[in-house]
């Protein structure tokens, strides 16, 4: 995740990164989350990008497009 993160131009190294928002799809063969850094109750430097991985933690990939904060699987998307 640091390294996708870093690849997008996110600073991590000193960031206290998790996990937020995590949902299955209906299948149960992928994982959608945000990852997230800088929520300590100062302005800016928030990390927030959206992922998706399959549920064995493979093809770990960002979405790059904020869909909302709680977002939900449509039927026939996967």
């Amino acid at each position: 995740m640091a390294i996708v993160l870093k690849a997008l131009g996110h600073d991590v190294k000193n960031s206290h990164l998790f996990i937020n928002h995590s949902l299955s799809n209906r299948e149960g063969d992928r994982i959608f989350f945000f990852a997230r850094a800088g929520w300590n109750g100062l302005k800016g430097g928030k990390i927030n990008p959206p992922f998706i991985t399959t549920d064995k933690g493979e093809n770990l990939r960002s979405n790059r497009i904020h869909i909302g904060g709680h977002p939900g699987w449509d039927y026939g998307i996967g």
